[in-house]
């Protein structure tokens, strides 16, 4: 029986049965030589399909003795990117992924071959890695080799996880810097007089939204009273190294330059939020304000119909968010604090 190129050689057999038919296939060695390899079946099908199975068995336990660290992750990363393009992880996943990996990890492991790589490699890794990273960073990155390798092993590449279950990196958590409510009164007081993010630290403090889902908020999304919000989107900054990826992404929609908008952080974050009588007059005002926006931008105007963009129309960066809170935080002489932080304050009051 003829085959194209590269599908091997299947022949009948002068017998009946499970073995009537044959094939051969030649697999590759980790040296560059070939090895050629026979499999048995019923059909010259089943016989075909038998030798290919050969052929990659062979081919998966060698390429395990031979690659790299390195090499194993990049054929990692290439497969959660599939997953990401079918829709299965989000993009900022695959910004981690990638991050810790090119970062992190291959400097410090990579040259490793995947089948000697051992616990006291990797626990040496982070002892030297804690030494010009905080223990954050270094857990962090941690976790992305513990999950490669667990991929790995369901590949049956490895006999064993390397990465130590029972080492501890000593992580401090973070102080949260709750205000009271003098505090609050203090800095809106301020932002008010001073930014035109006002709007954006209020929504912030009276509903408990998270920056990205403020900042992706579109006038679409509440009701023509201004009664309920509905949170469907987050506004998300992909990484350069990233975009061309993000915009072939399912659920991503590219607004401009790093911009995004796309799934909130978890499925149970899609909701459904009153909107207070003193919000509802504050967003009145605001939209008043930004038709006047709209109008002196005139053709530059970018119409993503945001609720809190730039005064041009284009998404609101978070750092521009940061640096006018950091700001106003200094004028009004309240605790440092972070913009997230402010959600344990709306659980507080609620």
């Amino acid at each position: 029986m003829k085959r194209s190129a590269g599908e091997g050689t299947v022949y009948q057999r002068k017998k009946d049965g499970p073995s009537a038919w044959a094939a051969q296939m030649f697999a590759r060695n980790p040296d560059g030589t070939t090895k050629r390899l026979s499999a048995y079946g019923p059909s010259a099908r089943a016989a075909l399909a038998n030798v290919k199975a050969m052929v990659n068995e062979h081919e998966r336990r060698t390429a395990s003795t031979t690659m790299t660290l390195a090499d194993y992750l990049d054929y990692y990363l290439e497969q959660r990117t599939s997953e990401f393009r079918a829709g299965a992880l989000s993009i900022r996943t695959i910004e981690t992924y990638g991050t810790d990996i090119e970062t992190h990890i291959k400097p410090g492991l990579g040259h490793i071959r995947l089948a000697d790589l051992s616990p006291r490699h990797v626990q040496e890794w982070v002892a030297r890695h804690l030494k010009s990273n905080s223990p954050a960073v270094t857990r962090k990155a941690r976790a992305t080799l513990n999950t490669a390798m667990e991929h790995a092993l369901d590949l049956e590449l490895l006999a064993r996880n390397p990465v130590p279950r029972k080492s501890r990196i000593r992580e401090t958590p973070p102080d949260i810097e709750v205000w009271t409510e003098a505090e609050l009164y203090a800095f809106l007081k301020v932002a008010k007089e001073r930014t035109r993010l006002y709007p954006v630290f209020y929504t912030a403090v009276v509903t408990g939204m998270r920056q990205g889902e403020i900042l992706g908020l579109r006038w679409r999304d509440l009701d023509d009273e201004l009664t309920t919000l509905y949170i469907r989107r987050a506004l998300k900054r992909v990484k350069t190294r990233y975009r061309e990826l993000a915009r072939d992404g399912k659920g991503l929609e590219h607004l401009e330059g790093p911009f995004f908008l796309g799934p909130t952080k978890t499925p149970k974050s899609k909701r459904e939020i009153p909107v207070p009588p003193d919000l509802a007059a504050l967003l009145v005002a605001h939209r008043e304000e930004q038709a006047r926006d709209r109008i002196y931008a005139g053709a530059k105007w970018r119409g993503y119909g945001l609720v809190f963009p730039t005064g041009h129309g284009s998404p609101q960066s978070a750092r521009s968010v940061n640096r006018a809170m950091a700001a106003c935080i200094a004028a009004s002489g309240v605790d440092a604090a972070r913009f997230h932080d402010q959600r344990d304050l709306f659980a507080s009051l609620m």
